[in-house]
């Protein structure tokens, strides 16, 4: 019986990674990155940052970036998807992401200035704020 189901199995597996739909998936990465990027970039820029600080801010960032794409992916948003989740797996899920906030945002103050923090305070009520926007358009 196992000998007639393998062959379905690998059927069912080739369908499943087709190529457009790999290609699918990487244009959404594709994406996904190029928008950090955009955000890293202008981030940086409002900062006014030294050569020393642009760097360290750079790597802070990106590292903050991945974590939170992690997470996300880990409740199922990738590829443009949105899951149903329940309440508990919504709270849970902004824990971590403000553990994640919170964490970069202790290490920014070890690089930028009182000003340069301010600034960066302004800048992430701004993304909070364009969020809310977002998802109250869907």
């Amino acid at each position: 019986m196992i000998k007639h189901f393998m062959p379905v199995l690998f059927v069912a597996a080739a369908v499943a990674a087709t190529p457009a739909s790999v290609h699918a998936e990487e244009i959404d990465r594709e994406a996904a990155a190029e928008q950090i990027e955009q955000r890293l970039q202008k981030t940086v820029e409002r900062l006014n940052l030294t050569d020393e600080q642009k760097a360290e801010v750079e790597a802070i960032l990106r590292d903050s970036a991945e974590k939170r794409q992690a997470v996300l992916e880990s409740y199922g948003f990738k590829n443009g998807e949105r899951p149903k989740l329940r309440v508990r797996q919504m709270r849970s899920m902004r824990g971590e992401l403000n553990e994640i906030s919170e964490g970069t945002t202790r290490q920014l103050s070890t690089v930028l200035s009182d000003a340069q923090m301010a600034e960066y305070e302004i800048i992430k009520e701004e993304q909070k704020a364009a969020m809310r926007e977002r998802i109250q358009s869907r």
